[in-house]
């Protein structure tokens, strides 16, 4: 029996041995412990760079849900958008100089997820980034910079926070007039109370919330919140009486005023020429110059 075990342990010390031979190199702690830290690296960053995804992704649905404000939404999605792009570009220039360096190709691949997340999350400052050259700094748009329509009901509603719903003509005109020459008034032969009538059917086709109205004074305030962040614009429409060359008519003017933001990304100029064509086309004429 005594010679069996010494066997046994024999063959079993000769195995071990063989096996020590054929590895590539022997089995250290130290390389464990790395293994484990880059795993661990790995999986934090993926973890990281899905959590921004999320924030860039669910940050509208969030503030039109009204959890938080439209702004808080927009700025935590700048801002997760901005990280990601950062955590984007130091992990790939990272995986570049590693392979440079002989890392092997499998521990590399792990980080491709990661930058691949990171980098949608980084499209929403790249979209923002590539309209920002495209608009003028402005929040507030009107057809006629010299004597814009004047806001009655909403001047009133207006919480301390919101930007003014008065038009800065010396910052703003000159802006306006060079981003938007097309945005000017609407001239038509209809008589005043009929063009207030058609007015108000445009804005309400055009789904604005109508909040004030006045046949006396033909003015119309109303309100539209956009799709995904839910930022809300204030809108006022003045029909004036108005003697053009071919007879009597009346002239529209309108101004649309973000409540918060500095730039509006061309958001007020695209609403007033959403109306000036609708109101157009419901009255079959074109614009005469003026």
């Amino acid at each position: 029996m005594r010679k069996d075990r010494n066997c046994s342990q024999a063959m079993e010390k000769e195995n071990n041995c063989i096996t020590r031979k054929m590895s590539t190199r022997p089995y250290t702690k130290g390389e464990d412990v790395m293994s484990a830290t880059h795993h661990n690296f790995t999986r934090a960053n993926a973890v990281i760079a899905l959590s921004l995804l999320i924030i860039v992704i669910f940050a509208g649905p969030v503030a039109r849900l009204g959890l938080c404000a439209p702004l808080t939404a927009f700025k935590a999605a700048m801002f997760a958008s901005l990280v990601g792009l950062s955590i984007c570009g130091l992990l790939t220039l990272w995986v570049i100089i590693r392979g440079l360096q002989g890392e092997p190709t499998p521990a590399l691949k792990a980080h491709w997820k990661t930058i691949v997340l990171t980098g949608l999350a980084s499209g929403f400052f790249w979209i923002l980034n590539a309209q920002v050259g495209n608009y003028p700094p402005i929040h507030s748009i009107t057809t006629d910079p010299s004597s814009p329509p004047l806001f009655e009901f909403l001047t009133h509603q207006r919480e301390d926070h919101w930007n003014s719903l008065s038009y800065p003509q010396e910052k703003n005109a000159p802006l306006q007039l060079a981003a938007y020459p097309d945005i000017r008034p609407v001239m038509t032969t209809s008589p005043p109370d009929e063009a207030y009538t058609t007015a108000l059917t445009v804005a309400q086709s055009l789904g604005w919330d109508i909040v004030h109205t006045s046949g006396e004074k033909y003015l119309i305030e109303a309100s539209q919140t956009s799709f995904w962040f839910g930022f809300v614009d204030d809108i006022a429409i003045r029909v004036q009486p108005h003697t053009p060359p071919h007879g009597a008519g009346s002239r529209i003017d309108l101004i649309s005023v973000s409540r918060v933001g500095m730039n509006d990304f061309g958001a007020n100029a695209t609403r007033l020429r959403q109306f000036i064509r609708a109101f157009e086309k419901a009255t079959n004429q074109h614009k005469p110059p003026l």
